[in-house]
Protein backbone atom coordinates (compact mmCIF):
# COMPACT_ATOMS: atom_id res chain seq x y z
CA UNK A 1 0.00 0.00 0.00
CA UNK A 2 1.82 3.16 -1.11
CA UNK A 3 1.84 5.95 1.45
CA UNK A 4 0.07 9.20 0.69
CA UNK A 5 3.30 11.15 1.24
CA UNK A 6 5.76 8.54 0.01
CA UNK A 7 8.66 9.40 -2.23
CA UNK A 8 9.26 7.49 -5.47
CA UNK A 9 11.89 4.77 -5.33
CA UNK A 10 15.06 4.96 -7.38
CA UNK A 11 14.91 3.14 -10.66
CA UNK A 12 18.14 1.20 -10.08
CA UNK A 13 17.13 -0.16 -6.68
CA UNK A 14 14.42 -2.54 -7.73
CA UNK A 15 12.07 -4.21 -5.30
CA UNK A 16 13.19 -5.23 -1.84
CA UNK A 17 12.54 -8.60 -0.28
CA UNK A 18 10.69 -8.92 3.04
CA UNK A 19 13.95 -9.59 4.87
CA UNK A 20 15.82 -6.73 3.27
CA UNK A 21 15.83 -4.40 6.25
CA UNK A 22 18.14 -1.41 6.14
CA UNK A 23 20.98 -2.05 8.57
CA UNK A 24 22.20 1.52 8.72
CA UNK A 25 20.61 4.85 7.96
CA UNK A 26 22.18 6.82 5.16
CA UNK A 27 22.53 10.54 5.99
CA UNK A 28 19.98 12.38 3.90
CA UNK A 29 21.62 15.79 3.80
CA UNK A 30 21.39 17.86 0.67
CA UNK A 31 24.68 19.21 -0.72
CA UNK A 32 25.89 22.26 1.17
CA UNK A 33 25.64 24.53 -1.89
CA UNK A 34 21.98 23.53 -2.48
CA UNK A 35 20.76 24.07 1.06
CA UNK A 36 18.85 27.33 1.50
CA UNK A 37 19.84 29.69 4.29
CA UNK A 38 17.38 29.72 7.18
CA UNK A 39 16.05 33.22 7.70
CA UNK A 40 16.63 35.00 10.98
CA UNK A 41 19.57 35.32 13.37
CA UNK A 42 22.30 32.76 13.87
CA UNK A 43 24.17 31.69 17.01
CA UNK A 44 27.38 29.73 17.33
CA UNK A 45 26.60 27.00 19.88
CA UNK A 46 29.97 25.34 20.37
CA UNK A 47 31.02 24.05 16.94
CA UNK A 48 27.44 24.01 15.67
CA UNK A 49 25.60 26.96 14.12
CA UNK A 50 21.98 27.42 15.18
CA UNK A 51 19.82 29.49 12.81
CA UNK A 52 16.33 30.90 12.77
CA UNK A 53 13.88 31.04 15.67
CA UNK A 54 15.91 28.57 17.72
CA UNK A 55 18.86 30.98 17.62
CA UNK A 56 16.62 33.73 18.99
CA UNK A 57 15.52 31.36 21.77
CA UNK A 58 19.15 30.71 22.75
CA UNK A 59 19.95 34.41 22.62
CA UNK A 60 17.07 35.11 25.01
CA UNK A 61 18.36 32.44 27.40
CA UNK A 62 21.86 33.90 27.28
CA UNK A 63 20.57 37.41 27.90
CA UNK A 64 18.41 36.27 30.84
CA UNK A 65 21.25 34.30 32.46
CA UNK A 66 23.90 36.96 31.91
CA UNK A 67 26.46 34.26 31.07
CA UNK A 68 27.78 32.92 27.75
CA UNK A 69 25.74 29.94 26.64
CA UNK A 70 27.93 26.88 26.08
CA UNK A 71 26.81 23.35 25.11
CA UNK A 72 26.96 20.58 27.69
CA UNK A 73 29.19 17.56 26.87
CA UNK A 74 26.33 15.50 25.40
CA UNK A 75 25.13 18.45 23.32
CA UNK A 76 28.61 19.04 21.92
CA UNK A 77 28.84 15.36 20.97
CA UNK A 78 25.34 14.95 19.50
CA UNK A 79 24.44 18.11 17.55
CA UNK A 80 26.45 17.47 14.38
CA UNK A 81 25.84 13.68 14.04
CA UNK A 82 22.08 14.09 14.48
CA UNK A 83 22.03 17.01 12.03
CA UNK A 84 23.82 14.86 9.45
CA UNK A 85 21.15 12.14 9.75
CA UNK A 86 22.88 9.51 11.91
CA UNK A 87 20.81 7.21 14.09
CA UNK A 88 22.17 7.47 17.62
CA UNK A 89 21.53 6.67 21.28
CA UNK A 90 22.27 9.47 23.75
CA UNK A 91 23.33 8.55 27.27
CA UNK A 92 24.23 11.29 29.74
CA UNK A 93 23.50 12.17 33.38
CA UNK A 94 20.19 13.81 34.21
CA UNK A 95 19.96 17.55 33.73
CA UNK A 96 22.54 17.77 30.93
CA UNK A 97 20.17 18.94 28.18
CA UNK A 98 19.51 15.80 26.17
CA UNK A 99 16.20 17.21 24.90
CA UNK A 100 17.92 20.22 23.34
CA UNK A 101 20.65 17.92 22.03
CA UNK A 102 18.20 16.17 19.69
CA UNK A 103 15.59 18.91 19.15
CA UNK A 104 17.97 21.63 17.91
CA UNK A 105 19.51 19.66 15.00
CA UNK A 106 16.30 17.82 14.06
CA UNK A 107 14.19 20.97 13.90
CA UNK A 108 16.82 22.89 11.96
CA UNK A 109 17.14 20.09 9.42
CA UNK A 110 13.36 19.81 9.21
CA UNK A 111 13.13 23.49 8.29
CA UNK A 112 15.97 23.30 5.76
CA UNK A 113 14.60 20.23 3.99
CA UNK A 114 11.02 21.47 3.81
CA UNK A 115 11.84 23.27 0.55
CA UNK A 116 13.56 20.25 -1.02
CA UNK A 117 10.89 17.62 -0.35
CA UNK A 118 7.80 19.62 0.58
CA UNK A 119 4.75 17.72 1.72
CA UNK A 120 2.16 18.26 4.36
CA UNK A 121 1.93 15.48 6.89
CA UNK A 122 3.81 13.86 9.72
CA UNK A 123 7.59 14.31 9.53
CA UNK A 124 8.81 13.97 13.13
CA UNK A 125 7.37 11.60 15.77
CA UNK A 126 8.51 11.91 19.40
CA UNK A 127 7.62 9.00 21.71
CA UNK A 128 7.58 9.63 25.48
CA UNK A 129 6.34 7.61 28.49
CA UNK A 130 4.04 10.12 30.27
CA UNK A 131 1.54 12.88 29.58
CA UNK A 132 3.49 15.43 31.60
CA UNK A 133 6.57 14.81 29.48
CA UNK A 134 4.40 15.28 26.37
CA UNK A 135 3.40 18.76 27.54
CA UNK A 136 6.95 19.71 28.49
CA UNK A 137 8.48 18.67 25.16
CA UNK A 138 5.63 20.36 23.29
CA UNK A 139 6.33 23.63 25.09
CA UNK A 140 10.05 23.45 24.31
CA UNK A 141 9.45 22.45 20.69
CA UNK A 142 6.98 25.30 20.12
CA UNK A 143 9.46 27.76 21.63
CA UNK A 144 12.14 26.52 19.21
CA UNK A 145 9.96 26.68 16.07
CA UNK A 146 8.39 30.02 16.99
CA UNK A 147 4.80 31.25 17.31
CA UNK A 148 4.25 31.24 13.56
CA UNK A 149 4.69 27.46 13.37
CA UNK A 150 3.55 26.45 16.84
CA UNK A 151 0.35 24.96 15.39
CA UNK A 152 2.45 22.37 13.53
CA UNK A 153 3.39 20.77 16.88
CA UNK A 154 0.63 18.40 18.01
CA UNK A 155 0.28 16.75 21.42
CA UNK A 156 -1.66 13.56 20.79
CA UNK A 157 -4.56 12.89 23.18
CA UNK A 158 -7.26 10.27 23.29
CA UNK A 159 -10.05 12.82 23.76
CA UNK A 160 -9.32 14.65 20.49
CA UNK A 161 -10.42 13.90 16.94
CA UNK A 162 -7.62 11.70 15.59
CA UNK A 163 -9.23 10.87 12.25
CA UNK A 164 -6.68 13.20 10.63
CA UNK A 165 -3.00 13.91 11.26
CA UNK A 166 -2.95 17.48 12.53
CA UNK A 167 0.74 18.27 12.82
CA UNK A 168 4.12 18.02 11.16
CA UNK A 169 5.57 17.16 14.59
CA UNK A 170 3.56 14.79 16.81
CA UNK A 171 4.43 14.07 20.46
CA UNK A 172 2.78 10.92 21.74
CA UNK A 173 3.06 7.86 23.94
CA UNK A 174 3.55 4.51 22.18
CA UNK A 175 0.25 3.25 23.58
CA UNK A 176 -1.63 6.11 21.90
CA UNK A 177 -0.10 5.30 18.51
CA UNK A 178 -0.82 1.60 19.04
CA UNK A 179 -4.50 2.32 19.77
CA UNK A 180 -4.81 4.49 16.64
CA UNK A 181 -3.34 1.72 14.49
CA UNK A 182 -5.80 -0.81 15.93
CA UNK A 183 -8.87 1.39 15.58
CA UNK A 184 -10.57 0.88 12.17
CA UNK A 185 -11.62 4.55 12.10
CA UNK A 186 -8.04 5.86 12.35
CA UNK A 187 -5.82 3.04 11.05
CA UNK A 188 -6.21 4.07 7.39
CA UNK A 189 -4.99 7.57 8.26
CA UNK A 190 -2.13 6.87 10.63
CA UNK A 191 -0.58 3.90 8.84
CA UNK A 192 0.26 5.95 5.70
CA UNK A 193 1.38 8.82 7.97
CA UNK A 194 3.98 6.54 9.55
CA UNK A 195 5.24 5.66 6.08
CA UNK A 196 6.05 9.33 5.46
CA UNK A 197 8.12 9.81 8.61
CA UNK A 198 11.61 11.24 8.32
CA UNK A 199 12.64 11.24 12.00
CA UNK A 200 11.64 9.31 15.13
CA UNK A 201 12.73 10.14 18.70
CA UNK A 202 12.36 7.71 21.61
CA UNK A 203 12.81 9.74 24.80
CA UNK A 204 13.42 7.87 28.07
CA UNK A 205 14.08 4.83 25.88
CA UNK A 206 14.78 2.32 28.66
CA UNK A 207 11.50 3.24 30.37
CA UNK A 208 9.58 2.62 27.14
CA UNK A 209 11.35 -0.60 26.15
CA UNK A 210 12.34 -2.32 29.41
CA UNK A 211 8.88 -2.95 30.86
CA UNK A 212 9.84 -6.38 32.10
CA UNK A 213 13.04 -5.97 34.06
CA UNK A 214 13.25 -9.50 35.48
CA UNK A 215 14.20 -12.58 33.51
CA UNK A 216 11.03 -14.41 34.57
CA UNK A 217 8.87 -11.43 33.61
CA UNK A 218 10.39 -11.33 30.14
CA UNK A 219 9.89 -15.09 29.73
CA UNK A 220 6.26 -14.86 30.82
CA UNK A 221 5.66 -11.98 28.42
CA UNK A 222 7.05 -14.01 25.52
CA UNK A 223 4.92 -17.02 26.43
CA UNK A 224 1.77 -14.90 26.63
CA UNK A 225 2.53 -13.05 23.41
CA UNK A 226 2.74 -9.64 25.08
CA UNK A 227 4.35 -7.11 22.72
CA UNK A 228 5.91 -3.91 23.97
CA UNK A 229 3.98 -0.94 22.51
CA UNK A 230 7.15 0.97 21.61
CA UNK A 231 8.63 -2.05 19.81
CA UNK A 232 5.35 -2.54 17.98
CA UNK A 233 5.31 1.08 16.78
CA UNK A 234 8.91 0.92 15.53
CA UNK A 235 8.28 -2.35 13.69
CA UNK A 236 5.12 -0.91 12.17
CA UNK A 237 7.05 2.11 10.88
CA UNK A 238 9.48 -0.29 9.17
CA UNK A 239 6.60 -2.22 7.59
CA UNK A 240 4.80 0.89 6.35
CA UNK A 241 8.04 2.30 4.94
CA UNK A 242 8.55 -0.91 2.97
CA UNK A 243 5.00 -0.89 1.66
CA UNK A 244 5.46 2.70 0.52
CA UNK A 245 8.70 1.69 -1.26
CA UNK A 246 10.52 4.73 0.03
CA UNK A 247 14.05 5.09 -1.25
CA UNK A 248 15.17 7.09 1.79
CA UNK A 249 14.86 5.68 5.29
CA UNK A 250 13.92 7.44 8.48
CA UNK A 251 16.31 8.45 11.26
CA UNK A 252 16.04 7.11 14.83
CA UNK A 253 17.29 8.98 17.91
CA UNK A 254 16.94 7.58 21.45
CA UNK A 255 17.89 9.22 24.73
CA UNK A 256 17.99 8.40 28.44
CA UNK A 257 20.27 8.77 31.44
CA UNK A 258 20.01 5.04 32.17
CA UNK A 259 19.95 3.49 28.71
CA UNK A 260 21.72 0.13 28.69
CA UNK A 261 22.88 -2.48 26.19
CA UNK A 262 19.59 -4.35 26.32
CA UNK A 263 17.72 -1.17 25.39
CA UNK A 264 20.12 -0.49 22.53
CA UNK A 265 19.69 -4.04 21.21
CA UNK A 266 15.89 -3.77 21.41
CA UNK A 267 15.94 -0.51 19.46
CA UNK A 268 18.24 -1.93 16.78
CA UNK A 269 16.15 -5.08 16.39
CA UNK A 270 12.79 -3.28 16.28
CA UNK A 271 13.87 -0.56 13.84
CA UNK A 272 16.31 -2.65 11.81
CA UNK A 273 19.14 -0.15 12.18
CA UNK A 274 22.51 0.04 13.85
CA UNK A 275 22.60 2.75 16.50
CA UNK A 276 25.73 4.66 17.42
CA UNK A 277 26.17 5.24 21.17
CA UNK A 278 27.04 8.80 22.23
CA UNK A 279 27.85 8.79 25.94
CA UNK A 280 28.79 11.64 28.26
CA UNK A 281 30.43 10.43 31.45
CA UNK A 282 28.92 11.13 34.85
CA UNK A 283 30.51 11.22 38.28
CA UNK A 284 33.50 8.89 38.78
CA UNK A 285 32.92 5.74 40.80
CA UNK A 286 34.45 5.63 44.30
CA UNK A 287 37.95 4.26 44.66
CA UNK A 288 37.93 0.57 45.42
CA UNK A 289 34.54 0.05 43.79
CA UNK A 290 33.97 -3.52 42.63
CA UNK A 291 32.21 -2.36 39.46
CA UNK A 292 33.89 -0.28 36.79
CA UNK A 293 30.56 0.74 35.30
CA UNK A 294 28.54 -0.69 32.43
CA UNK A 295 31.09 0.40 29.85
CA UNK A 296 34.18 -0.33 31.99
CA UNK A 297 35.17 3.34 32.12
CA UNK A 298 35.09 3.82 35.88
CA UNK A 299 32.27 6.38 35.65
CA UNK A 300 28.59 6.30 36.55
CA UNK A 301 25.39 7.93 35.25
CA UNK A 302 25.21 10.15 38.35
CA UNK A 303 25.50 13.91 38.09
CA UNK A 304 28.37 15.22 40.17
CA UNK A 305 27.63 17.33 43.25
CA UNK A 306 24.65 15.50 44.76
CA UNK A 307 24.39 15.21 48.55
CA UNK A 308 22.57 12.02 49.65
CA UNK A 309 20.81 11.61 53.03
CA UNK A 310 18.66 8.86 54.55
CA UNK A 311 15.98 9.57 57.13
CA UNK A 312 14.54 6.46 58.84
CA UNK A 313 10.94 6.53 60.07
CA UNK A 314 9.66 4.07 62.72
CA UNK A 315 6.92 2.96 62.29
CA UNK A 316 6.29 3.85 58.68
CA UNK A 317 2.68 5.02 58.87
CA UNK A 318 1.11 7.86 56.90
CA UNK A 319 1.16 10.41 59.71
CA UNK A 320 4.72 9.67 60.83
CA UNK A 321 6.06 9.61 57.26
CA UNK A 322 4.37 12.88 56.24
CA UNK A 323 5.54 14.53 59.46
CA UNK A 324 9.10 13.46 58.63
CA UNK A 325 8.78 14.94 55.13
CA UNK A 326 7.43 18.25 56.48
CA UNK A 327 10.18 18.43 59.11
CA UNK A 328 12.82 17.68 56.46
CA UNK A 329 11.56 20.52 54.24
CA UNK A 330 11.65 22.90 57.20
CA UNK A 331 15.19 21.78 58.12
CA UNK A 332 16.51 22.16 54.57
CA UNK A 333 15.19 25.73 54.24
CA UNK A 334 15.13 25.24 50.49
CA UNK A 335 13.13 27.57 48.27
CA UNK A 336 11.91 24.95 45.81
CA UNK A 337 11.49 21.30 46.83
CA UNK A 338 10.27 18.28 44.88
CA UNK A 339 8.60 15.43 46.79
CA UNK A 340 8.66 12.12 44.88
CA UNK A 341 6.25 9.43 46.10
CA UNK A 342 7.97 6.08 45.59
CA UNK A 343 6.95 2.56 46.64
CA UNK A 344 5.55 2.79 50.20
CA UNK A 345 6.34 -0.49 51.95
CA UNK A 346 6.95 -1.06 55.65
CA UNK A 347 9.36 -3.96 55.88
CA UNK A 348 8.78 -4.43 59.59
CA UNK A 349 5.13 -5.24 58.90
CA UNK A 350 5.99 -7.17 55.71
CA UNK A 351 2.98 -5.63 54.03
CA UNK A 352 2.42 -2.97 51.44
CA UNK A 353 0.83 0.21 52.69
CA UNK A 354 -2.35 0.84 50.65
CA UNK A 355 -1.70 3.17 47.73
CA UNK A 356 -4.75 5.20 48.70
CA UNK A 357 -2.96 6.21 51.91
CA UNK A 358 0.06 7.58 50.05
CA UNK A 359 -1.77 8.81 46.98
CA UNK A 360 -0.99 12.10 45.31
CA UNK A 361 -4.02 13.95 46.66
CA UNK A 362 -3.67 12.88 50.35
CA UNK A 363 0.06 13.65 50.43
CA UNK A 364 -0.41 17.01 48.68
CA UNK A 365 -3.29 18.01 50.93
CA UNK A 366 -1.58 17.19 54.23
CA UNK A 367 1.69 18.85 53.19
CA UNK A 368 -0.24 21.94 52.12
CA UNK A 369 -1.91 22.23 55.54
CA UNK A 370 1.41 21.81 57.37
CA UNK A 371 3.68 23.95 55.20
CA UNK A 372 1.53 26.96 54.30
CA UNK A 373 2.28 28.51 57.68
CA UNK A 374 5.99 28.33 56.76
CA UNK A 375 5.37 30.27 53.55
CA UNK A 376 5.36 27.33 51.11
CA UNK A 377 3.02 26.94 48.18
CA UNK A 378 2.25 23.24 47.66
CA UNK A 379 1.11 21.90 44.28
CA UNK A 380 1.36 18.89 41.98
CA UNK A 381 3.97 18.15 39.34
CA UNK A 382 1.35 18.31 36.57
CA UNK A 383 0.37 21.85 37.58
CA UNK A 384 4.02 22.94 37.61
CA UNK A 385 4.62 21.47 34.15
CA UNK A 386 1.50 23.14 32.73
CA UNK A 387 2.54 26.51 34.17
CA UNK A 388 6.03 26.20 32.67
CA UNK A 389 4.55 25.17 29.32
CA UNK A 390 2.23 28.18 29.15
CA UNK A 391 5.03 30.65 29.85
CA UNK A 392 8.31 29.00 28.90
CA UNK A 393 10.86 30.33 31.41
CA UNK A 394 14.31 30.53 29.81
CA UNK A 395 16.37 30.66 32.97
CA UNK A 396 16.31 29.62 36.60
CA UNK A 397 16.99 33.18 37.75
CA UNK A 398 13.95 34.52 35.97
CA UNK A 399 11.83 31.66 37.36
CA UNK A 400 13.00 32.42 40.89
CA UNK A 401 12.39 36.13 40.43
CA UNK A 402 8.81 35.53 39.31
CA UNK A 403 7.96 33.48 42.41
CA UNK A 404 6.72 35.42 45.39
CA UNK A 405 6.89 32.47 47.78
CA UNK A 406 8.64 29.20 48.37
CA UNK A 407 7.29 26.14 46.59
CA UNK A 408 6.84 22.40 47.16
CA UNK A 409 5.97 20.20 44.16
CA UNK A 410 4.54 16.71 44.69
CA UNK A 411 4.48 13.89 42.14
CA UNK A 412 4.89 10.14 41.82
CA UNK A 413 8.32 8.71 41.12
CA UNK A 414 7.19 7.46 37.71
CA UNK A 415 5.48 10.70 36.67
CA UNK A 416 8.43 13.00 37.37
CA UNK A 417 10.86 11.00 35.25
CA UNK A 418 12.36 13.15 32.52
CA UNK A 419 10.63 16.30 33.76
CA UNK A 420 12.69 19.49 33.91
CA UNK A 421 11.64 21.83 36.71
CA UNK A 422 13.81 24.90 37.00
CA UNK A 423 15.76 25.57 40.16
CA UNK A 424 14.88 22.53 42.30
CA UNK A 425 17.06 22.89 45.40
CA UNK A 426 16.22 19.55 47.01
CA UNK A 427 14.41 16.29 46.28
CA UNK A 428 12.68 14.26 48.99
CA UNK A 429 11.88 10.65 48.11
CA UNK A 430 9.01 9.26 50.17
CA UNK A 431 9.20 5.47 50.44
CA UNK A 432 11.33 2.87 48.72
CA UNK A 433 12.96 3.68 45.37
CA UNK A 434 12.72 0.12 44.09
CA UNK A 435 15.80 0.32 41.88
CA UNK A 436 18.93 2.34 41.32
CA UNK A 437 17.37 3.59 38.08
CA UNK A 438 14.30 5.00 39.85
CA UNK A 439 16.45 6.61 42.54
CA UNK A 440 18.71 8.19 39.93
CA UNK A 441 15.82 9.68 37.97
CA UNK A 442 14.22 11.06 41.15
CA UNK A 443 17.48 12.49 42.44
CA UNK A 444 18.33 13.91 39.02
CA UNK A 445 15.53 16.48 39.19
CA UNK A 446 18.05 18.59 41.15
CA UNK A 447 21.76 19.13 40.46
CA UNK A 448 21.16 20.22 36.85
CA UNK A 449 23.23 22.31 34.45
CA UNK A 450 22.57 26.02 34.92
CA UNK A 451 23.77 29.02 32.94
CA UNK A 452 23.05 31.61 35.62
CA UNK A 453 26.18 30.87 37.64
CA UNK A 454 29.77 31.76 37.01
CA UNK A 455 30.71 28.18 36.11
CA UNK A 456 28.19 27.13 33.46
CA UNK A 457 30.18 24.05 32.50
CA UNK A 458 29.26 22.09 35.63
CA UNK A 459 25.94 21.07 37.19
CA UNK A 460 24.65 22.90 40.23
CA UNK A 461 24.61 21.15 43.60
CA UNK A 462 21.54 19.65 45.22
CA UNK A 463 20.31 17.59 48.16
CA UNK A 464 18.44 14.28 48.02
CA UNK A 465 16.74 12.98 51.20
CA UNK A 466 15.07 9.56 51.26
CA UNK A 467 12.40 9.13 53.95
CA UNK A 468 12.09 5.36 54.33
CA UNK A 469 12.07 2.36 56.64
CA UNK A 470 15.15 0.92 58.31
CA UNK A 471 15.45 -2.12 56.08
CA UNK A 472 15.24 0.07 52.95
CA UNK A 473 17.98 2.34 54.35
CA UNK A 474 20.21 -0.68 55.05
CA UNK A 475 19.72 -1.99 51.54
CA UNK A 476 20.49 1.38 49.96
CA UNK A 477 23.67 1.79 52.01
CA UNK A 478 24.87 -1.69 51.10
Amino acid sequence: RPGRHSQPSRSDEGSQSDDDRPRRHTPRRAPAESRPPVSGPSVQFGDFTIRGVAAKFLQDQEQASGQPLTPTPIQAMALSPIYEGESVVLQAPTGTGKSLAFLLPLLQRLEEEAWRAPHSGLRLLILVPTGDLQLQLAGLTRALVGPGRAETVCVLRRDMDNTAVRGVIVISTPRQIEDLLKDPLTANVWAPALAGLDMVVVDEADRLLDNFTGRHQRKRAREQGVINPCEMVLKRIVEETKLAKRSLHWQLVAASATVNRRTQRSLSYSAGVELKLLRAEGAPLPQGSVSLGQYREGTSNWPAGLKHTLRVVKPFFFNTAISAVADTIADLRAERVLVAIADTVDGSRAARVPKADFGLNPVTGVLRSRLERLGYKVGTCSSAVEAATRMWVPSANQARGNRDMKEVIVGSAEAIRGIHLSDIDAVIILGDPVSVTQYLHCAGRTCRYRHDSGDSGKPSGGSVVTVCTENVADRMIN
